[in-house]
């Protein structure tokens, strides 16, 4: 019953699930933006709030873009490659 029963393992390389979490989390991202683009608008025009407003807080520092309109991309799996070090001793 429950968990030891229903249940399945699975299994993906470290690079696999880095690309397929950064897509997600950038696609989440999006549609934050758009969202609380639009919650800004309708505020600023009408008056009217939308039913998450008080979520779109911080919208002017998550979703600034660059000056050319360009999103910054970030490349999850650089922070995780070996890299070659020379050690030293004191």
């Amino acid at each position: 019953s429950g968990c030891r029963e229903v249940y399945g393992n699975y299994m993906v390389s470290l690079d696999d699930y880095f690309q397929l979490t950064s897509e997600h989390l950038e696609e989440e991202l999006e549609e934050y933006c758009d969202y609380c683009k639009s919650c800004n608008y309708f505020y600023k025009y009408f008056n009217a709030q939308c039913e998450y407003f008080d979520e779109c807080n911080s919208y002017g520092n998550v979703c600034n873009q660059n000056d050319d309109g360009d999103d910054v991309e970030v490349k999850y799996e650089e922070y995780l490659e070996c890299t070659a070090v020379e050690k030293s001793y004191y």
